[in-house]
């Protein structure tokens, strides 16, 4: 089995088939999920990180077959099969911790101040990240010889900054409301793509074509105009009862 570079989402292959086309297994019970084929637990997801970790601490044992015998059924790629650890009749346990931050960590040579990028330009303040990363298990006898448990746990926490022109992304400071822009006294950046774009100028940041022509809009010094072409388009649509449609069955449109 390989992945892609860069790796995520839907990025695993067998003998050159699609990533849907693996099936994983845990204690026995099918872990795939049934729209892309990825795994449920520890699966990646779309955008961001998996919405379930299963700690490494927690596993006994896996294999991985390829061209996997019948009993496997309906897949044509590999089979990964995990097995998840019991309790014993001695108490075991492991502890972990991993923290790093951005105190060592050099600037983004392209996080500049204005876009584009201008040889000599004053950079933007160094982007925040801290990670810390722990958990534990934790495995034992509940009647010797009969019964035991077993639990593990793994936990994330981490910022990533996103700041740009003095803009700090909604994952750092909550969204204005309707009303209340960053830089304008007055406006409704929350609603208003004109509002927004006069907030963004007021602070500083440059507009790119791109965005503009996405929006529909135009800039003539500090003045926006937007003629409704955006995309999607936010002109108003006739209502399905102002058009013709048939009244009875046997009707031709």
């Amino acid at each position: 089995m390989t992945r892609y570079p860069g790796g995520g989402f839907s990025t695993t292959s067998t003998n050159g088939l699609r990533a849907e086309d693996n099936a994983y297994i845990i204690d026995g019970l099918f872990n795939s999920e049934p729209y892309s084929g990825q795994g449920i637990i520890n699966g990646a997801g779309i955008a961001g990180d998996s919405a379930t970790i299963l700690p490494v601490d927690a596993i006994q044992e896996f294999n991985l077959q390829e061209n996997a015998p019948a009993e496997y059924g309906w897949k044509p790629g590999a089979v990964v099969n995990v097995g998840l650890k019991s309790g014993t009749n001695a108490l075991h346990g492991t502890a972990f911790a991993f923290g790093r931050d951005g105190a060592m960590d050099a600037r983004n040579y392209f996080n500049c101040a204005n876009d584009p990028c201008a040889f000599g330009q004053s950079p933007s303040p160094k982007n925040p990240r801290t990670l810390e990363q722990f958990g534990g298990s934790l495995g034992g006898a509940i009647v010797k010889n009969k019964a035991f448990y077993f639990g593990s746990y793994e936990g994330q926490r981490y910022d990533v900054g996103n700041q740009f022109g003095g803009v700090t992304s909604p994952s750092m400071i909550s969204l204005p409301t309707a009303g209340n822009c960053l830089f304008i006294a007055t406006g409704d950046c929350a609603g208003s793509i004109p509002n927004a774009i006069a907030d963004l100028q007021a602070a500083g940041v440059a507009i790119s074509p791109a965005s503009l022509k996405v929006a529909g809009c135009a800039l003539a010094g500090s003045a926006v105009t937007c003629d409704g072409t955006d995309f999607p388009p936010t002109t108003i649509r006739p209502s399905i009862s102002s058009m013709d449609l048939p009244t009875k069955l046997g009707s031709t449109m």
